[in-house]
């Protein structure tokens, strides 16, 4: 295949398409934006027509979201109960030990035993040998850049949970940047010499700073770490394809059952080395210290992921995921000069199997810190940067197109759900925040000011009404299972944030969206189009204090 996943071409004319494809994200939403407001301003009734036509979509949307939450909650609440272990050995004929592993909880849900079954029959029905569990080597990368101990030494703790025999089964990988100060990397070195006991392998590596063909980032760094481990690997003659790579946040806490459940969906997963599989990210490690209004933001990535869970088609790789080494290696690791490392892995990945490759959600968490600063500006401050690097992961949407349009490497309904993926990410998270809190209203407020009454803006009252009362209802559900991942382990949080915690969510959420929604997306767009590349400023943690005891 001719075709390099990156945003520097060689060829000119490749390179033409290239930044073409750059612009027209900011293009568009800037048509947009701008039509809905000379059009609202001057011809008001075409205003309120178009936002209508707009709202009536956004209500369809809104429906279709409601049933996808409500799906992937049900799933991950009854799902969270399971005993993995237990069913890693039904699954695989194997036995693992599980009734001297951890206590299974009090009772299984018969929706999560109904799952269960249903894996079972598919397997039987295939007649296929399955990998033997044991022979499962689970890699863990760990990128650290400015991190201390107490950030990264609670994750660490949490790896020995739930898996098999960690001191046969798991592989932790620290890679720290070259550059990252010397406190940093002698926190590091300490945690590999309190923890290398516990598993198969500890490793820290170091990543080069400036190699040729690199931009600093989660991206660069990983890719380093995975292509030294292919090495590792094969000098100990480990099979690719019985290594699933796991690459976490520094701040990043994996659920106790995570391996184990990552195992069973992998045994389970018939086309396992064209698969990679996605927790349910919550940045709850640190929510009830950061301000409300970088609360209920950061909550809201849990809604949109527990969206995409419920169709598979759609997910893509965010923060924290698992991929088949196998996979990773055939194509090539994740890009070293594309700043959205977690989309771009699975984009990259996506191309080079032509379009046969999916992410497969996993009910299980992880969670990680939100943004934190000393006070409530840079707190703001570091989540504008942070959501700014998360959707500069539209440069994706111009390397991919390149990809689909010019080169033709994925055709059919695969290229077309890859391309409606991109774009209504790209112009959805830039354009509806402002419509939705700001533009909607400007017809009505036209006709007012001018003494016009024409029927669409009087319409557009009146189903604008409906419409928000419909969205209420979509709030509500929002916060109570946002609320459901934020109380859990919320101990020592007073009452009174609990109660306030709903009305956070309606008092500020409109302004929030567009500070941290809207606002970061079309400054990200713009940086894009007028070719000025991206920094990577690591997110600050303020975590000060290690949890002490033994390993979990």
């Amino acid at each position: 295949m001719n075709f390099q996943y990156t945003p520097f071409p060689e060829d000119p004319r490749e390179m033409a398409w290239h930044r073409l494809l750059c612009v027209a994200p900011a293009a568009v939403s800037w048509l947009i934006l701008l039509f809905l407001v000379v059009s609202s301003i001057t011809l008001p009734e075409v205003g309120a027509a178009a936002i209508i036509a707009f709202l009536l979509f956004y209500i369809l949307r809104v429906l279709h979201n409601a049933l996808f939450v409500v799906i992937s909650f049900l799933r991950v609440f009854a799902e969270e109960r399971s005993f993995w272990m237990r069913r890693l050995e039904e699954l695989s004929g194997v036995s693992l030990g599980a009734e001297q592993g951890l206590a299974p909880p009090s009772r299984t849900t018969r929706y999560g035993a109904r799952l269960h079954a249903e894996v079972l029959a598919n397997c039987r029905a295939r007649n296929q040998p399955l990998p033997d569990p044991r022979q499962l080597i689970h890699l863990v990368v760990i990128p650290v850049a400015n991190e201390r101990r107490a950030v990264f030494e609670t994750g660490i703790r949490a790896l020995g949970c739930g898996i098999l025999d960690p001191k046969r089964s798991l592989v932790v990988v620290i890679s720290v940047e070259a550059r990252s100060p010397d406190e940093v990397r002698a926190d590091v070195e300490d945690v590999r010499a309190a923890y290398a006991g516990f598993c198969r392998d500890f490793i820290v590596l170091v990543h080069p700073s400036d190699l040729a063909g690199e931009v600093p980032g989660k991206g660069s760094n990983v890719g380093y770490a995975a292509r030294a481990m292919a090495d590792y690997l094969r000098q100990r003659m480990v099979s690719f394809d019985r290594v699933l790579l796991t690459c976490v946040d520094a701040d990043a806490v994996l659920n106790s059952s995570y391996f184990a459940c990552l195992s069973y969906y992998f045994l389970a997963e018939p086309d396992r080395l064209r698969s990679c599989f996605q927790p349910l990210p919550v940045f709850s490690n640190n929510i009830w210290k950061t301000n409300p209004f970088v609360r209920v933001l950061e909550m809201s990535q849990t809604i949109f992921q527990l969206i995409d869970s419920a169709n598979v088609d759609m997910l893509v790789t965010f923060s924290c995921y698992s991929y088949s080494f196998q996979a990773l290696y055939e194509s090539g690791f994740w890009p070293p000069d594309v700043i959205g490392e977690d989309a771009a892995v699975f984009w990259k990945t996506f191309l080079h199997f032509k379009g046969a490759f999916k992410a497969i959600p996993l009910p299980v968490t992880v969670t990680m810190d939100a943004p934190e600063g000393h006070n409530f500006w840079k707190t703001l401050r570091s989540a504008y940067r942070q959501k700014v690097r998360w959707a500069y992961g539209v440069e994706n949407l111009a390397i991919v197109f390149r990809g689909l349009l010019r080169h033709r490497i994925v055709r059919g309904r695969r290229a077309r759900q890859a391309a409606l993926k991109l774009i209504d990410n790209s112009i959805a998270q830039a354009t509806w925040p402002f419509i939705l809190s700001i533009l909607v209203w400007l017809p009505q407020a036209t006709r007012l000011l001018s003494g016009l009454d024409p029927l669409p803006v009087f319409n557009l009252g009146r189903i604008s009404s409906l419409i928000f009362q419909l969205s209420g209802a979509f709030l509500a559900l929002i916060v109570l299972i946002t609320a459901f991942f934020a109380f859990r382990g919320a101990h020592g949080v007073p009452l009174w944030k609990k109660i306030l915690y709903p009305f956070e969510w309606l008092i500020l959420f409109p302004a929030a969206s567009i500070v941290l929604g809207g606002a970061p997306a079309i400054h990200a767009q713009l940086m894009l189009a007028f070719n000025k590349p991206l920094v990577y400023v690591p997110m600050e943690k303020l975590r000060s204090r290690r949890t002490d005891g033994p390993l979990l």
